[in-house]
């Protein structure tokens, strides 16, 4: 776990509660400490559009796959930031550490290269990327040094503008607000509840025959809190839910990945039974016995 993630689940998010309401076609999140407003967040989603607003912003995401609270499990911040369609925020934070290290891997190259450069104005440039606390102030600063930057790399424009790039801390903790808030309501709801509302079967294929009735098998054996079921159960929500990292009814791999499932569940299932039975067995020898 990063400095960032740390500190957002220690500080940020410590105390917060999610609250999962329905409403129509429309899922809304409340994620937010009930003592206070600070680092609230309301989460709504809307099909393939999830709406943010809060304490810490508002942002739109425009999404390739159907969301819910769960879906975001496995979602990279690289990946979630690329679907941010709006922010209230600038979509870029700016690392003064970030520029200037870049700054010297270039330097290094011009030096191995034998380049000749004006070190004075080199000075400057490294000085104003310490001294920048906005994008906007280092985008001035670059065009102040143009005629430096340009003689040393004619292509300088593909990177160094955003040379100091940074993800924002409040994106990150959109993201890191999900995650946590589907872990407690993971912890929290019936797991036949879990079972049958956040498991979609798929329309059509091989694994429909399948998975139909396992699941709704899967449904009365799941209160047992084996680990094996739990376990099963995880798998379910991660390989059978369509998004981001998961299989789609589409992929190649669906139908053995859904038997592989499959198999686990009869497996299981029947362990449970064995079990209840040699539990029952063991309870009438008793009383025969007395």
């Amino acid at each position: 776990m990063d400095k960032i993630e740390q500190e957002i689940r220690g500080i940020w998010f410590k105390d917060h509660v999610a609250t999962l309401t329905t409403h129509g076609d429309l899922q809304v999140l409340d994620w937010s400490n009930p003592e206070t407003i600070c680092y609230s967040c309301r989460y709504v989603f809307d099909g393939y559009k999830m709406y943010i607003s809060g304490d810490i912003g508002s942002a739109v995401f425009d999404l390739t796959w159907k969301a819910d609270v769960h879906s975001f499990n496995k979602v990279s911040i690289g990946y979630f930031t690329e679907k941010l369609a709006a922010f209230s925020d600038p979509k870029r934070d700016f690392s003064s550490e970030k520029a200037v290290k870049r700054l010297r891997e270039r330097l290094k190259d011009i030096k191995y290269e034998g380049i000749e450069y004006d070190h004075e104005a080199m000075r400057e440039l490294f000085e104003h990327a310490r001294n920048s606390r906005e994008q906007w102030e280092w985008v001035e600063a670059v065009h102040e040094h143009e005629d430096l930057i340009s003689k040393l790399d004619r292509d300088y424009w593909e990177w160094i503008y955003t040379c100091g790039d940074e993800i924002p801390t409040r994106v990150y903790a959109y993201l890191i607000g999900l995650k946590m808030a589907s872990e407690q309501l993971w912890k929290e709801q019936p797991s036949e509840k879990l079972a049958m509302d956040f498991i979609p079967l798929p329309k059509q294929g091989p694994g429909y025959e399948l998975t139909v009735p396992v699941t709704l098998k899967f449904s009365s054996v799941v209160r047992d809190t084996s680990y094996v079921c739990k376990k099963i159960l995880a798998a379910l929500v991660s390989w059978v839910e369509d998004g981001p990292g998961f299989i789609s009814d589409d992929d190649d791999s669906y139908t053995s990945t859904m038997c592989f499932i499959v198999d686990e569940l009869k497996m299981t299932t029947e362990q449970l039974q064995s079990n209840q039975c040699d539990s029952n067995k063991d309870v009438k020898e008793e009383e025969g016995v007395a």
